[in-house]
């Protein structure tokens, strides 16, 4: 079981990682420039107060920017390409850690959405690795952008602390399951659907705190589970040191919360004695608790939420930066994304199976209920899907990767559903097999994505060389959406032609002169020409039965290209 789970997650774990490769794109087949020639053009004040997530370059979006008018600006670009991921947030795991003083006792990450159980603990394991030559940990940044696999090693290292916290998710959705229905072979069945489940193959492949967020949780909920049915004071304190975990790596992790005061709810209900402390006092220590935790691994946010004026500007800067991209506007559509994103994240079955596994085991609680452990786990799902939905509107798919509670959530009402309502054993191990070859076609895809993206011939790799042909046909400028980095864009020449950044609000593919145009898309169905324009897609090998738009492996690619260049790049 552990086994299989660790194939579904560390194969591919080397995807998207920096390299020097672009180098032959990005600069036209000129010498390409060393790390000290890189750090001497850009401007030495760049950062400030700036929170670790935040760029520090601010361009204005009312209208069109060139990006690379000036050598400083091609720097900017092909540090991004040397020091970053195809994974647009892994970056800011390091440059948190970077904004740390060790040697002078400043431990601030600059960094406060991401807790300190998720920062401190990727640093802790950077320095371990360093201490026995595994990677090499160094404050000068010119030494990663000469040979950006020092730090691609770092990124690999991260993501193993995914990993790590995804096999602990294996075994609790194993504990969970056989808790909730008594059967080993359905708890196994449970485990590997748990290990395939779209999102969790997405994010365990990612050097980012959600999927760790959510172990905690269903550590918290088994836990809370096992203190109402055996009344032991060690479940209680167990419970409120993993909701602690849940939100010190990372702020919305605060919903894990939710699980204490559904525990003192449920042990209110079936107490019959010890008055209301029996209930109230273990639901208030475990908060207590769950604050301690989050306070000591992330103090220097408790003591900037005290005296603001001490963080120097940072708390603002990164957590304004984080809420200006959720905001609420058109809830409606919002729920409508999420609901598609569940299924996406969950496989389309198992969030169908999970949905009427829910309205079935309701019916008939008492006679075939699950176990408290997966009815704890739904507070959280709820508020998630909640506070998704107000937010949701316009989210492409990788905000997916916040549903992973409510995916999980589904995939074990269904098992559970499944074995409890299903008599006929036949009928139930074809349920349970269904239920897991969905998740294993559905996750195999973004499997196959990471997998062929640690190899050369990536969408990225392959949109770079048709742009390097389009511009031997003649063209000299290229529109963007986004600004020019490994997750948003392929590597083009930066030298020989103009890349322009179109105004905020300019629809995709929508082109404001005769340019060649390009984007990373989550999904390439549906696609229309402009008036006078082709388009060529491109797209992971292993996407033909679908896209996979909650990951940043493989994307696809839309190259927009004006009809004069046709015959041009059909001739190369």
């Amino acid at each position: 079981m552990l086994a299989f789970a660790a194939v579904a997650f560390v194969g591919g774990i080397g995807w998207g990682l920096p390299s020097r490769d672009s180098d032959r794109y990005l600069f036209g087949g000129e010498f390409p420039w060393s790390g000290v020639e890189i750090q001497q053009l850009i401007p030495r004040d760049e950062g400030g107060i700036a929170g670790a997530d935040v760029a520090a370059a601010k361009l204005d979006r009312s209208k069109a920017n060139v990006l690379n008018a000036t050598d400083a600006d091609r720097a900017r670009i092909v540090r991004r390409y040397r020091l970053f991921t195809t994974q647009p947030d892994e970056w800011v795991t390091i440059a948190a850690l970077s904004k740390m003083h060790p040697g002078s006792g400043d431990f601030d990450p600059k960094l406060y959405q991401y807790g300190g159980v998720w920062v401190y603990g990727v640093g802790a394991i950077f320095e371990a690795a360093n201490v026995f030559g595994l990677a090499t940990v160094s404050p000068d940044v010119t030494q990663y952008l000469d040979r950006p696999d020092q730090i691609g090693r770092l990124y690999e290292l991260a993501r193993l602390y995914s990993v790590a916290w995804g096999l602990l998710g294996v075994w609790l959705a194993y504990v969970l399951v056989k808790r909730g229905t008594g059967s080993w072979w359905a708890a196994v069945v449970g485990a590997m659907c748990f290990a395939t489940l779209p999102g969790v193959v997405d994010l365990a492949h990612e050097a980012k705190p959600h999927l760790a967020c959510l172990v905690a949780t269903m550590a918290a909920a088994a836990c809370a589970a096992k203190y109402l049915e055996t009344g032991r004071r060690r479940w209680w304190i167990w419970a409120g040191v993993c909701c602690g975990l849940a939100f010190g790596l990372v702020l919305t992790g605060a919903i894990a919360l939710a699980i204490l005061p559904m525990m003192g709810i449920l042990q209110m209900r079936r107490s019959k004695t010890g008055g209301a402390w029996s209930w109230i006092g273990p639901a208030v220590g475990a908060l207590l608790i769950a604050c301690a935790i989050f306070a000591a691994s992330n103090p220097y946010l408790v003591m900037h939420l005290i005296k603001p004026a001490a963080s120097g500007g940072a708390v603002g800067s990164n957590l304004g930066n984080t809420a200006a991209m959720y905001r609420i506007t058109s809830p409606l559509a919002g729920y409508w994304n999420v609901i598609g994103l569940i299924g996406e994240g969950s496989s389309l079955p198992v969030a169908v199976a999970g949905v009427a596994g829910a309205i079935l085991l309701v019916i008939k609680t008492r006679q075939c209920g699950c176990n408290d452990g997966v009815w704890l786990l739904a507070g959280p799902a709820a508020l998630t899907a909640l506070a998704s939905g107000l937010v949701g509107a316009g989210k492409p798919g990788e905000f997916g990767r916040f549903l992973l509670d409510v995916d999980v959530l589904l995939l074990l009402l269904a098992i559970t559903a499944a074995v409890k309502w299903t008599k006929n054993g036949t009928a139930r191990t074809m349920i349970l097999a269904l239920l897991l070859l969905a998740t294993i076609l559905s996750g195999g895809r973004y499997w196959l994505g990471f997998v062929q993206d640690t190899a050369g011939n990536t969408t990225r790799a392959q949109a770079a060389q048709t742009l390097a042909k389009l511009e031997k046909a003649g063209n000299r400028q290229v529109a963007l959406w986004a600004e020019p980095a490994p997750y948003s864009t392929p590597p083009m020449d930066l030298i020989h032609q103009q890349l322009v950044l179109a105004p905020d609000g300019t629809a995709v593919g929508r082109l404001p002169a005769d340019d060649v145009g390009v984007s990373a898309m989550d999904r390439v169905e549906g696609i229309k020409d402009q008036s006078g324009f082709l388009h060529a897609t491109i797209t992971g090998s292993g996407q033909s039965g679908g896209q996979t738009p909650i990951s940043w492996a493989a994307k696809p690619f839309v190259i927009w290209l004006p009809e004069r260049l046709k015959e041009g790049l059909l001739r190369q």
